[in-house]
């Protein structure tokens, strides 16, 4: 891929994990759908983590839940990128 084209792709995905994780738009006000699938993301997992924390409420345990699976997901896509990158 070309960097153009993989800043055009980068842009594209953050903005829809945004927009679905409840970051541009409240999940108070989301259709019932978005806001039941945005649970599954880890943008909306970041987002409820920090406003619990900004207005002092008790984490959910879906919130913790999802941080430690996206955390694992993350990590195990960060070593295969590595061990494919040696040979």
């Amino acid at each position: 891929m070309t960097t153009k084209s993989v800043v055009a792709i980068a842009q594209l995905l953050f903005l829809t994990l945004a927009f679905a994780g409840g970051m541009l738009l409240s999940p108070a006000i989301m259709p019932e759908r978005l806001n039941d699938l945005s649970l599954l993301l880890p943008s909306r997992a970041t987002r409820d983590l920090i406003c619990d924390l900004g207005v002092g409420n008790s984490l959910d345990n879906a919130t913790i839940i999802g941080l430690l699976v996206w955390t694992g997901v993350f990590a195990i896509a960060n070593f295969a990128a590595a061990k494919i990158s040696k040979k």
